[in-house]
């Protein structure tokens, strides 16, 4: 991946001293913070939605309207990203410290994309459970899809493993073909030994690979026509809020 080419721009000082008491006062609960943003994205989703209706282009780069959450445990950062209205570069310098621009050259589209880096002490928001407890509390019934991407492993026979096994097969398969005109001898003994030996050779390695879950499958079924939910609904929102 391609380093991005960034501009950094200072708050003033009565800003920076502003943002520290914000930071300090307000959010002592530091949980609040995912919640925060995941509402901030579905309101720039909602803002793009709104002039898309007067003017379709808005929609040009991309119709699908969703939130990724993104967290990398191996470099403290947690990445949110949307699809909504995006603020300008002006907008950028007010309210925040870094703009970064892509150095490929390629229009980026609509949406934004936060990296929060995380200290030593808050990686606990990097975790899978953590995050899916914080957004059932704060953003169940966002109206966008909210998708966390987690990395995990699973286990998978080595290819030197699996190319070995098939060439045993292939000289067994041979074997057996030269052996069709001798006479047939049993050895059970022979038989085990090699497969414990097959057994004891085969090695499993770990694989990574990105798992995509949906977290707010459940909507806001109180802004729909009773009319129209039924009783598969029903549960599916009482189980969401009673965890029963």
């Amino acid at each position: 991946m391609e380093e991005e080419e960034v501009e950094t721009f200072t708050f003033q000082a009565e800003i920076a001293q502003l943002m520290s008491l914000i930071i300090n006062t307000f959010y002592l609960n530091k949980e609040i913070f995912l919640g925060e943003l995941i509402s901030n994205l579905s309101d720039a989703l909602d803002k793009i939605r709104y002039e898309s209706l007067t003017d379709p282009s808005k929609l040009d780069s991309g119709k699908e309207m969703h939130i990724n959450l993104i967290p990398d445990k191996q470099v403290h950062t947690h990445t949110i990203v949307d699809t909504g209205i995006r603020m300008t570069k002006a907008e950028m310098i007010n309210n925040l410290g870094t703009i970064a621009k892509t150095d490929t050259g390629e229009p980026m589209g609509q949406g934004t994309k936060v990296i929060l880096h995380l200290k030593e002490d808050q990686t606990e928001y990097l975790g899978e459970r953590r995050i899916k407890e914080i957004v059932k509390k704060h953003s169940q019934f966002i109206g966008y899809p909210i998708t966390l991407f987690v990395e995990k492993e699973q286990g998978k026979v080595s290819d030197d493993e699996a190319e070995e096994k098939e060439d045993k097969e292939e000289d067994k398969e041979k074997e057996e073909k030269e052996s069709d005109d001798k006479p047939e001898i049993e050895d059970v003994d022979s038989d085990e030994e090699e497969e414990k030996k097959d057994g004891d050779k085969k090695k499993k390695i770990k694989e990574k690979y990105i798992d995509q879950e949906e977290l707010d499958k459940t909507k806001s079924i109180w802004t729909r026509n009773p009319d129209n939910i039924s009783n598969k609904e029903y549960g599916e929102f009482y189980k969401s809020l009673t965890s029963d």
